[in-house]
């Protein structure tokens, strides 16, 4: 290969002339910056994040069958890479690797629900509370690029455990593999470093410093089409600090006359009396405002995804049986069947995966629970982009400038065009039962209804 082009199957996607020794010498200081170089010691348990790379389970094998620890954690499910290349999940085919090796079936211990970093710690530590498996130190095994998101990640969600990261001992210049090519992996490279500068806002991972020759490589990389893997700007604009004071400002004005007071807040107060729920989730809660209207007997947890929210929901309404806390619909920051009551209010219609948000809520809800969601109404869409001043569309998500009125508005507000089939099988498909999908609000002025109320239970 004599130039960057040749990094690229199509050699359209770059005009520049960066020769290869130098997209190499970039790619080599974030390799490094990824490695944590921990020396070995022994611990209760080995945990190894699945992925598409399977030498990473050679190797784990390998640390457990030389005495590092008399237990080993496979966790992963099906990913974003790996959903259409195995028929297991990850953590299965990582332990039929082990198995092969002659790792013990009973010192194997298998998660394969999660779908990312955050999960895979999350469902893991519920995991072994309930199999009452107790480890206070392990070693954590990743691929050598992750390294340092595993470790920040694991600080962030796990930090009362001990731990060390290591990962299999392979050079950046014999890593690359027919499947993983020297693209795909200085893709998925500069992606990470992307998230290990961002998510600490979001409550994913704990801060770490970036030394400015680091970041400086991710410049010129992503300069150069490095950007496949980095997160897209429709994916963080909940998390945008200047969208999060819109939001605050607009919330807490008087709007005693609006929809939420005069039609969101009755319905939830009903729903509540008729269900009578011990503790909530409030998914998506923003700056908390729901939380005003909860009787102090119900125990409430408020979960959103902008630290803004929740910084200003803590200084607002924090009290005995409020709490808020950073995470996303996604994943959320909970323990399996934790919650009687559970409700996700003008959160959806940000969403694009409206599957993985009807698990995280059939996960978190107890046998029996019931949720409400309210979300905007598909059959009128077309009403509701008269609200925007200027808006894009694009493949079913609508991004733009919405008008609050009164001279209030939230920039780069998202909308994405669900159907309701999309909103009901998406629910349905997670396990949740579906007892009714009402329209709801201005129903004077729009007859249809501006918003759906969902209401429903997970099965005994």
């Amino acid at each position: 290969m004599n130039s960057l082009t040749d990094y690229f199957s199509n050699s359209e996607r770059s005009a520049n002339k960066m020769q290869n020794e130098e997209i190499n010498s970039l790619a080599k200081i974030i390799w490094e910056y990824h490695h944590m170089n921990y020396q070995l010691e022994k611990a209760d348990c080995i945990f190894v994040l699945g992925s598409q790379d399977t030498r990473v389970a050679e190797y784990a094998a390998d640390l457990f069958l030389q005495g590092y620890a008399p237990y080993i954690l496979f966790s992963g499910g099906a990913g974003k890479f790996t959903k259409d290349i195995f028929k297991k999940s990850e953590a299965e085919v990582f332990a039929d690797i082990a198995l092969k090796k002659a790792v013990p079936k009973e010192k194997i211990i298998i998660e394969n629900k999660s779908t990312n970093t955050g999960d895979n710690i999350r469902f893991s530590k519920v995991l072994l509370q309930e199999l009452h498996f107790y480890f206070n130190n392990f070693i954590l095994v990743q691929k050598p690029y992750m390294e340092r998101r595993t470790y920040a990640a694991f600080k962030k969600l796990w930090p009362e455990k001990s731990f060390i990261v290591t990962s299999p001992q392979i050079s950046f210049e014999n890593y690359p593999t027919e499947e993983i090519s020297k693209e795909r992996m200085i893709n998925i490279m500069v992606g990470d470093l992307q998230r290990i500068k961002e998510y600490p806002a979001l409550g994913y991972q704990i801060t770490q410093d970036i030394p400015e020759s680091v970041w400086q490589a991710y410049e010129k990389l992503v300069g150069a089409g490095f950007t496949e893997c980095l997160v897209k700007d429709q994916e963080k604009v909940l998390y945008n600090e200047k969208l999060g004071n819109e939001w605050i400002e607009w919330v807490e004005k008087d709007n005693s006359k609006g929809s939420r007071e005069q039609e969101i807040f009755p319905l939830i107060k009903k729903w509540l009396s008729d269900v009578k729920p011990e503790n909530l989730l409030d998914i998506g809660c923003g700056q908390g405002v729901c939380s005003t209207i909860i009787d102090e007997t119900i125990s409430y947890v408020g979960v959103d995804p902008s630290s803004v929210l929740i910084e200003r929901a803590q200084k607002l309404y924090n009290s005995s049986n409020r709490k808020f806390i950073v995470g996303d619909a996604l994943a959320l920051p909970i323990e399996n069947k934790a919650f009687k009551a559970e409700m996700s209010i003008w959160v959806w219609s940000h969403l694009q995966d409206l599957e993985t948000a009807s698990k995280e809520m059939f996960r978190t809800l107890l046998p029996g629970g019931t949720f409400l969601i309210i979300t905007a109404n598909p059959d009128t869409y077309e009403e509701r982009k008269t609200f925007y001043k200027l808006y894009e569309e694009n493949n079913g998500l609508l991004v733009g400038t919405f008008d609050l009125g009164e001279g209030n508005q939230l920039t780069d507000s998202t909308l994405y065009l669900h159907s309701k089939e999309y909103i009901k099988e998406s629910i349905k498909s997670s396990g949740l039962v579906i007892d009714s999908f009402d329209k709801l609000g201005q129903l004077q002025d729009y007859p249809k209804g501006l918003y759906i109320a969902i209401q429903g239970h997970r099965t005994e």
